[in-house]
């Protein structure tokens, strides 16, 4: 955290918007605006599966609200949907 407010200390002092402007850029390559996947399970594997095929795909950072439920939600509700789609080994 104290990284991102030495950025943004160095980059409000830019009166021309440059910087403003190369730190949205930045943080659109960046995990903090990556891809959302929400919703059932047949949604979010049916995503996966569009990104995995469309080539965008090469990483995934699971983030959900209570970690452990989210995770055993997403092994018993998309994996099996991906194994399906010959998208990961059964």
């Amino acid at each position: 955290m104290e990284a991102l407010t030495n950025m943004f200390h160095i980059y409000s002092q830019d009166t021309s918007g440059a910087s403003s402007k190369m730190l949205v850029e930045m943080a659109k390559q960046s995990v903090f605006y990556g891809n959302v996947l929400a919703g059932s399970p047949t949604t979010i594997a049916d995503r996966l599966e569009e990104l995995t095929v469309e080539g965008q795909l090469d990483g995934v950072l699971f983030c959900f609200p209570d970690y452990l439920k989210g995770l055993r939600d997403f092994h018993e509700g998309v994996m099996p949907l991906l194994a399906e789609k010959t998208l990961i080994a059964s």
